[in-house]
């Protein structure tokens, strides 16, 4: 008797998934008159590439290889910047540095970034900032964001504002400044 239950606890979820995806109805009846196979057919062929293919998978994969393999994305981040080393790439590097823990490291790639005709770019200040704030530099990020402001007075970010806030209550009364 359980292993009755059992097969058709898989079954009618394989059934109702049949009608609910528009899938052909010829499905059913493999199911119905062939238990056992029909039920691990359709799985395989029908259920498990979509698990593949859907958002949620892809998110679990993603976290499981992170686990796996933490330093993946500074590695990659590292080889697409010797290839090119262009703005963008030394950017993605800087925020792996600081998704790694690594601030001093995204410190002086936004440093280096910050050259040219980048050296008011607001993302690449706002990233400095960020950068600045892992190290708990708060008079520095107070600074990078107050020179973000006067070079770019219509740039606006949430994440800049509470940086600036968060910076001056980390410097204290001391390191208050009027904006």
């Amino acid at each position: 008797m359980p292993a009755v239950l059992l097969i058709l606890g898989v079954q009618a979820p394989c059934v109702v998934h049949v009608v609910r995806r528009g899938r052909p109805y010829w499905w059913i009846y493999l199911i119905l008159l062939a238990p056992l196979v029909g039920t691990i057919v359709y799985l395989g062929v029908e259920v498990l590439p979509d698990l593949h293919r859907s958002r949620p998978a892809r998110q679990a994969a993603t976290r499981v290889a992170k686990v796996l393999d933490p330093a993946r994305g500074l590695r990659e981040a590292w080889r697409r910047l010797e290839l090119s080393p262009t703005i963008q790439n030394k950017t993605a590097l800087a925020e792996e540095y600081l998704a790694a823990g690594q601030p001093q490291a995204a410190v002086a790639l936004y440093r280096e970034a910050l050259t040219g005709i980048h050296a008011t770019d607001a993302s690449l200040m706002l990233g400095l900032a960020r950068a600045l704030y892992s190290l708990g530099d708060a008079a520095e990020v107070l600074t990078t964001l107050d020179r973000l402001r006067e070079a770019n007075p219509d740039y606006t970010s949430a994440e800049g504002h509470l940086l600036y806030a968060r910076s001056l209550e980390m410097a204290g009364p001391h390191g208050c400044r009027a904006r």
